[in-house]
């Protein structure tokens, strides 16, 4: 009873665009502000948010809000346009609460129910905001052996628990819906279903001793190929081919889909799939910035590093989370964190000198050292090494801005973002922080809120739009940011920032902890 009442409980906030609905309060917010409802007209927008996922018909509305009262369709239609104002929204446009005609109605935005966010978890740029789904069909056997296709179905599934464990993908298997009849390269009417962005299928022949499996990637709504490929390995042990081709196949995915050329790199420093598997968790928790989490990304980029010494990738993620306990001021010892990122990463580059991860991470260390001209040196020799490395091309706009050249900075991020359109929340927040730089506050408080709707608690989004709100004016939505910083980081400080954060120009330093301090970070 009492986990249910916690579940209940925790599960009363909802986030889309500017906004959050907060159930247990009775309250909608835009941008940290109480917006001013009848409480018939919350009610409303309570119900369909928290049943995004499905149509709320008619009836449903008139016993839940009407208290099963029967009244006229212009009463209903009234309450739905106050609704609609309420969230930006219209009868025209129908952007967020789409009316299905004689059916009901559906709230058709991007949620996120915040308690359920624990790390961060798109198809074209419809989709590079939020989650991409992909759909991964059945693998045709196309041999003659009848007992050859457990081999095709297990490598399935084998991809399928692989992509589920990358953050920003929804993962379909198509074969939970229907059963493909469609030929290899065509695209089933039936997948409309599943409404994924892409689909991902497959052949597997047997050639002898040999064997030749096919992949391809296409857009679900125009069915266009983006991407394809063959894997011919003669046939060995059946578990150690499984983890080798589901390894590449997942890395090739995350090239085109969210990682850009650096995925590549991650999977083939190893010929261990346990290594790989457990650095693909060690980067997703590495990168929320929050130390719990980046913590257990240490442990497990350790875990890796024991299964693998050579590793080059791990020993990346274990140097950056000893750059992050610096960078975010968990360590009463700065200084030893960053030595011990720097050693880490001199014993990975004696194994591979030309890794544009390690040369971009490298340059992060050299910047919190206060080293600006070397930092950017390095960060433009990762670039040198990695041109299509969009973590190359994100650190060193963060390197840019932070050395006194936030224009530089601004096309250099968009690049990254561009190799990788799912690309994680501190992408999005250094372009914040250097739009601010250069002045453009509109562009800078779009672009954090971007960065929060990837990870609703990446504190360093509401540290800027305090500063940004406290210099506009906006001394109340200042106010509300810096509450929410405290709340993900309580014990959070001006000082913190400023020891940790190493911004080369003093007045540019000076403006951001005067901003955290309007909103009421503490010295």
């Amino acid at each position: 009873m009492a986990n249910n009442l916690r579940a209940s409980i925790f599960s009363m906030i909802y986030r889309f665009q500017d906004f959050e609905l907060d159930s247990l309060n009775h309250e909608l917010r835009q941008d940290g502000v109480p917006v001013k409802l009848e409480p018939q007209v919350f009610r409303l927008i309570d119900l369909l948010i928290s049943n995004h996922s499905r149509l709320v018909s008619k009836n449903e509305l008139l016993q839940k809000i009407w208290n099963g009262r029967i009244v006229s369709q212009s009463t209903i239609n009234s309450r739905i346009r106050l609704a609609r104002l309420a969230i930006g929204d219209d009868g025209k446009g129908q952007r967020l609460i789409k009316t299905i005609h004689n059916r009901g109605f559906r709230f058709v935005g991007q949620v996120i129910d915040s308690s359920k966010v624990a790390v961060p978890k798109n198809k074209s740029s419809d989709c590079k905001r939020g989650k991409t789904s992909i759909a991964v069909m059945e693998f045709n056997d196309l041999s003659d052996e009848p007992d050859h296709d457990q081999f095709a179905n297990g490598l399935c599934q084998d991809i399928i628990i692989a992509l589920a464990k990358l953050p920003r993908l929804r993962i379909a298997s198509g074969d939970s819906v229907f059963k493909s009849t469609a030929r290899p390269g065509e695209i089933d009417s039936s997948r409309d279903l599943l409404d994924p962005g892409y689909i991902l299928e497959g052949s597997v022949r047997r050639i002898d001793d040999r064997l030749r499996i096919t992949v391809q990637l296409m857009d679900a709504s125009t069915g266009f190929h983006i991407w394809a490929e063959r894997y011919e390995r003669k046939r060995q042990n059946v578990f150690d081919l499984h983890d080798e081709i589901t390894r590449e196949i997942v890395s090739s995915l995350q090239v085109k889909l969210s990682s850009g050329e650096q995925a590549r790199a991650w999977s083939s420093g190893t010929r261990n799939f346990e290594a790989w598997e457990t650095l693909v968790k060690a980067r997703q928790f590495c990168l929320t910035h929050r130390r719990r989490y980046v913590m257990e990304g240490r442990a497990l980029a350790k875990r890796a590093i024991s299964l693998d010494p050579t590793y080059v990738s791990a020993l990346h993620w274990l140097a950056y989370s000893y750059w992050a306990e610096s960078r975010d001021g968990w360590s009463p010892d700065s200084k030893s964190a960053l030595q011990r990122s720097m050693e880490i990463l001199k014993q990975a580059l004696a194994i591979d000198q030309t890794d544009a991860n390690l040369l971009s991470l490298l340059a992060l260390v050299h910047l919190s050292l206060n080293e600006h001209e070397t930092a950017i040196l390095k960060a433009e020799k990762a670039i040198t090494f990695g041109p299509g490395n969009a973590h190359a091309f994100s650190n060193s706009g963060f390197v840019l801005a932070y050395s006194g050249r936030p224009k530089d900075a601004i096309p250099v991020v968009r690049k990254a973002m561009e190799y990788a359109p799912l690309y994680n929340a501190g992408t999005a927040a250094i372009l914040a922080v250097a739009l601010w730089l250069v002045g453009k506050n509109e562009e800078a408080v779009a672009e954090a809120k971007n960065c929060l709707r990837i990870d609703p608690d990446y504190y360093y989004a509401y540290c800027i739009l305090a500063v940004v709100y406290s210099e506009t004016g906006q001394n109340e939505a200042a106010r509300n940011a810096g509450k929410e910083i405290l709340r993900i980081y309580p014990s959070y400080t001006t000082g913190m920032f400023a020891n940790s954060h190493p911004i080369r120009e003093p007045a540019s330093k000076i403006r951001f902890v005067a901003g955290l301090r309007n909103g009421g970070v503490p010295d």
